[in-house]
């Protein structure tokens, strides 16, 4: 988990200041290797639609501090030391998650500042980092629905 920390950094920095984070957005691969059986689907669609519409970040003002936490997908089901800095919405996807996938949340603190601005759902996937914004919020939508 350390060596990933280290090797994620430096991508929070440069896709902050990229601000659309295009080099994150998943393989079509992805999906099956973070997502369990068919919500790997449901979650490929949804957020095919969001990647169009735009995914960007806001950076803070100032130097800004990072702050990483990573955890298995499995030890987000319940209240842990891990789970903690998630948002809590991962406890009702967790089962939907491939258990252990890592995932990743972040919070970049302006100097002298405690709270910041909080991005999370950064899974690793083998060999990449691949950003799924909000699993909580994309699984538990309702679809949009059809034109007829």
């Amino acid at each position: 988990m350390v060596a990933l920390q280290v090797q994620l950094e430096p991508i929070l920095r440069t896709i902050a200041a990229d601000r659309t984070a295009t080099a994150l957005r998943p393989r079509e691969a992805d999906y099956a290797k973070v997502f369990a059986g068919e919500t790997a689907k449901i979650a490929r669609e949804r957020y095919d639609r969001m990647w169009e519409a735009g995914i960007g970040f806001r950076w803070p003002a100032g130097s800004p501090r990072l702050r990483v936490h990573l955890a298995p997908a499995g030890a987000l089901t319940d209240d842990n030391a891990m789970s903690r800095p998630f948002p809590g919405g991962y406890r009702s996807v967790a089962d939907r998650l491939v258990p252990t996938r890592v995932w990743a949340a972040w919070r970049y603190l302006s100097p002298g500042q405690s709270a910041g601005l909080s991005y999370d759902g950064l899974a690793w996937c083998d060999d990449h980092w691949a950003f799924f914004p909000k699993p909580y919020r994309v699984l538990t939508s309702a679809p949009p629905s059809v034109a007829r």
